[in-house]
């Protein structure tokens, strides 16, 4: 998960599926790509990992660009933007955990600005 230039470095991210055993028999020639995860023996992980990572990384891509064309409108610099957007990408990965409870629990109770208990009168 990283471009030519970062292969053998920390920031070069390789996934793994396979079991243990052959994982830790290659570990240190697998280290000289760069930061090394092994995601458990199921072979189809790392690339299902490969997948959900990229939907993630090009969705907020996407987001960030949509976001500096509208306020491009209005005269802002992207660069500008970025400060901010890096700020509310900041935020919404804070939620993560939270969602991650959730889903694993299968409870999708809302707990914030929900209209129970509200004077509000439809």
């Amino acid at each position: 998960m990283a471009i030519p230039s970062a292969i053998g470095i920390e920031e070069a991210v390789t996934l793994h599926s396979e079991p243990e055993g052959d994982f830790a028999a290659h570990k240190s020639t697998l280290n000289a790509l760069g930061t090394v995860t092994l995601l458990g023996a199921d072979h189809g992980l790392a690339s299902l990992y490969d997948v959900a990572g990229l939907a993630m990384m090009w969705s907020v891509l996407n987001a960030w660009l949509q976001g500096a064309a509208l306020l491009r409108t209005a005269g802002v610099d992207a660069a500008k933007y970025a400060a901010f957007a890096r700020q509310m990408a900041v935020g919404v990965a804070d939620w993560l955990p939270g969602y991650a409870e959730q889903i694993d629990a299968d409870s999708f109770s809302a707990e914030v600005a929900t209209l129970e208990g509200s004077s509000i009168q439809c």
